[in-house]
């Protein structure tokens, strides 16, 4: 997370010797947002619908997020697609969607190059405006940012000229996405 914005950082390159730090940090933030999709469920069961969080888990695996809540909410009957969902009973502060704290995207940084790991972040421009990506940049290259992803599937030819241009501007490494 930077400045409440969620972002998505790949860590490339894990070296097997670090391979064990990189699964407790995944494993500390996945237990938290464990916990917060066993209340989410609790709070969901009480006022709107049952669901259960271990049906939940057997159902979609460990790595649940508001999207899979949605799902059932859908199944349920309580709402016709996810974006009313989203938009109604799991908006964020109407008592059944809790925010589980992110970590912070320039010390993960740090955290992912410590281990021997190269570090890129991933389609900016789908959580960034420009002018943010911009106030960003300079705090990410100091925290030792490698890469960015320039290519991406979503992304106009503009828009990828510009990646490569702000990729060459701080002397970090263009990388593709699918």
């Amino acid at each position: 997370e930077y400045n409440g914005t969620e972002l998505h950082l790949i860590c490339m390159f894990i070296n097997e010797n670090n391979a064990h730090r990189v699964a407790d940090f995944c494993t500390y933030f996945r237990t938290r947002k464990s916990k917060i999709n066993q209340q989410m469920a609790e709070a969901l069961s009480k006022d709107v619908c049952e669901i259960s969080y271990d049906d939940m888990v057997s159902r979609f695996g460990k790595n649940i997020n508001r999207s899979h809540f949605a799902k059932i909410l859908i199944e349920k009957g309580i709402v016709k697609s996810t974006d009313e969902a989203f938009d109604t009973v799991l908006k964020e502060g109407n008592g059944y969607y809790f925010v589980t704290k992110r970590p912070d995207v320039l010390e993960t940084i740090k955290q992912v190059n410590s281990w021997g790991c190269v570090s890129v972040l991933a389609h900016p421009l789908l959580n960034f405006t420009k002018e943010q990506l911009e106030e960003f940049m300079p705090y990410a290259k100091e925290a030792g940012l490698i890469g960015m992803e320039a290519y991406y599937s979503k992304y106009t030819p503009d828009q990828v000229e510009y990646l490569l241009d702000l990729c060459e501007k701080y002397q970090i490494i263009a990388s593709g996405g699918s």
